[in-house]
């Protein structure tokens, strides 16, 4: 049986393995991305090295987010005054009732099928002010995963495919699928680019979509 994408997370060792603020979060605060925002949530924030960094540079309260336990609990060793967290699963209602100026997600919504993907938008749509940003990255349809002939993959009925060697599913995006997700969620994109970069202790670099988009 093909596993379910819901439960299809990259396993808290490989994030643990992470070392230092990805190039999106360097991007996010030598940009001065986050200038005059004061609230941001951070959707699965993993350990938290992006979220420490962006508070430890910004004038920001940051929330970070994860569905796991062990992950929350490293990542709390980084908490402050304003660097907080608690235990969420993105694919469930909210249980927030403010609005936050900006919205950071990481190598998140390329575990979700397109259906998914579309109610994650929803809720970052709900919870973002009037002219809030939404920052995030997504694995790319031109990563290794994707293109190299010798790993084998399955699409799944869902849209998801699937990785027998890797044990999971993935739903990969291109730039046009990414620029009409946003569209559909009636976001405005004000740059979108793809980078290259090692991932957790990945063997080559993935490619990734790169977004800032405003509500």
């Amino acid at each position: 049986m093909m596993p379910n994408s819901k439960t299809n997370i990259t396993k808290p060792a490989i994030i643990k393995a992470a070392k230092g603020p990805s190039p999106l979060a360097q991007k996010v605060v030598s940009g001065k991305y986050l200038q005059g925002c004061r609230q941001m949530l951070s959707l699965a924030c993993g350990i938290a090295l992006d979220e420490a960094f962006m508070a430890d540079h910004c004038d920001i309260n940051i929330l970070g987010v994860d569905q796991d336990d062990e992950i929350l609990a490293d990542a709390k060793k980084k908490e402050t005054d304003r660097l907080t967290f608690m235990k969420h699963d993105v694919t469930q209602p909210f249980p927030l009732t403010g609005s936050f100026d900006c919205i950071y997600s990481r190598n998140l919504l390329h575990y979700f099928n397109t259906s998914q993907q579309q109610h994650i938008l929803s809720q970052v749509y709900s919870l973002l002010k009037p002219k809030g940003l939404f920052i995030f990255q997504l694995k790319a349809k031109a990563d290794y995963f994707y293109v190299d002939p010798d790993i084998k993959r399955i699409k799944q009925s869902d849209g998801m495919i699937y990785f027998p060697s890797m044990g999971y599913s993935r739903n990969h995006l291109d730039e046009g699928e990414v620029e009409e997700l946003l569209t559909a969620g009636k976001f405005v994109i004000e740059e979108l680019f793809v980078t290259t970069e090692y991932l957790y202790k990945d063997s080559h670099k993935s490619t990734l979509i790169n977004c800032f988009a405003g509500r």
